[in-house]
C-alpha cells in the first residue's frame, strides 16, 4: 500500500485504494453457516444455472459447478461444496413453501430478506413451469 506523500501513516483514501487494487481484498474469511447475503448470492447462482433443468445424471455436476462459481465470488463467505449448496437451497425452498422462512432469518436487513423471498418465489415459479411443461410432454 502506498503512503500519502504528506504522512508516514496510510490515510483512509490510501486504504480504500489498496482495497480496490488488491485481488481478493474483499475475500475475507469463510464461515460455516449461511447469512442472508450468502443466501441471496446462492439463489442468484441457482437462478442462473437452473439445476432443475439438468438431466438426472448431471444434477450433482450442476451443483458442483454452482459451488465452484460461488467460491470465486467475493460476496459469498461460506465454504460449501455442491452438496452443501444443494442442501441449503432445499432448506430455503422448504421453509418458503411452509411459510416459515422468517424463522430461518438470522441476520440481514428487511431489504435483503425481501430480496431472498422474491428470488425464491421466482425460482419456484420457474421450477413449477418446467415440471408442468415436462409432464405435458410425457
Amino acid at each position: 500500500m502506498e503512503l500519502n506523500s504528506n504522512s508516514q501513516h496510510p490515510t483512509e483514501d490510501d486504504t480504500l485504494d489498496a482495497l480496490y487494487e488488491e485481488p481478493g481484498a474483499y475475500g475475507g474469511s469463510t464461515r460455516k453457516s449461511f447469512g442472508c447475503s450468502d443466501d441471496i448470492t446462492l439463489l442468484i447462482a441457482v437462478n442462473d444455472a437452473k439445476p432443475w433443468t439438468a438431466s438426472s445424471g448431471s444434477l450433482m455436476k450442476t451443483w458442483t459447478d454452482i459451488a465452484s462459481d460461488l467460491k470465486a465470488n467475493r460476496r459469498f463467505k461460506v465454504a460449501k461444496d455442491g452438496q452443501g449448496c444443494k442442501t441449503r437451497f432445499d432448506k430455503l425452498t422448504k421453509a418458503y413453501k411452509e411459510r416459515s422462512l422468517a424463522a430461518m432469518r438470522r441476520s440481514g436487513t428487511d431489504e435483503e430478506f425481501g430480496e431472498c423471498e422474491q428470488l425464491l418465489e421466482d425460482i419456484l415459479s420457474q421450477v413449477n413451469d418446467f415440471v408442468e411443461k415436462k409432464d405435458a410432454q410425457a
